[in-house]
């Protein structure tokens, strides 16, 4: 199961920073469309997000990638397989 932060990223074209979550690598695809860190590197995580929040042609770009590639390529709904209602 995808994790629902996750799923919703993706769908929406968000640049992606999480930890090490089901889905996640997947769907980043090799640091393609965000970055993933162990999950008591907080601090790193932090500066990860400084970064990527001063970078916005990377998060302009990611967000219209990230979009077409969820819709074209990944054979999911993000409510069903995350367990989420609207």
């Amino acid at each position: 199961m995808l994790c629902p932060h996750v799923c919703r990223a993706a769908k929406n074209g968000g640049y992606i920073i999480s930890t090490h979550v089901d889905g996640a690598s997947d769907i980043i695809q090799n640091q393609r469309f965000g970055k993933i860190h162990p999950t008591y590197d907080w601090e790193h995580i932090v500066l990860e997000l400084k970064k990527a929040a001063a970078q916005l042609d990377v998060l302009a770009d990611t967000c219209d990638k990230l979009q077409k590639f969820a819709r074209a390529e990944l054979k999911w709904n993000c409510e069903e397989n995350c367990g989420l209602t609207r």
